[in-house]
């Protein structure tokens, strides 16, 4: 194992790669239900998707321009698993409306 800062990185399985995969997807507009439906079974892992809203999980993705440089550009999105007046869907601070908005195939924001 190796340490990075005080987390410990552990490599093989069932370390959290696909979770981290799947939260990023759902950043950039992918469906929640990959999260906490169970990919052999098709079952909901009520668990989890209980824990998602009953926390308030906010998922953060920042894109940089140039990792180099800590002054770059950055696109900020976030997003919950909350409905209705409760559901955060943002670029750089900016809501999307809460039908349509995203990133396109093409790698395009939309608002």
């Amino acid at each position: 194992m190796r340490q990075l800062g005080k987390a410990m990185l552990r490599p093989g399985n069932n370390v959290g790669k696909t979770t981290v995969l799947a939260l990023i997807d759902y950043c950039l507009g992918g469906d929640a239900e990959q999260i906490y439906i169970d990919p052999e079974t098709k079952k909901e892992i009520e668990y989890v998707k209980n824990y998602l809203v009953d926390k308030e999980v906010l998922i953060t993705l920042i894109l940089k321009e140039d990792l180099s440089d800590e002054s770059s550009n950055e696109i900020v999105i976030k997003r919950n698993f909350l409905q209705r007046n409760k559901k955060i869907m943002s670029i750089n601070g900016e809501n999307l409306p809460k039908d349509r908005g995203g990133i396109s195939k093409e790698g395009s924001i939309s608002y």
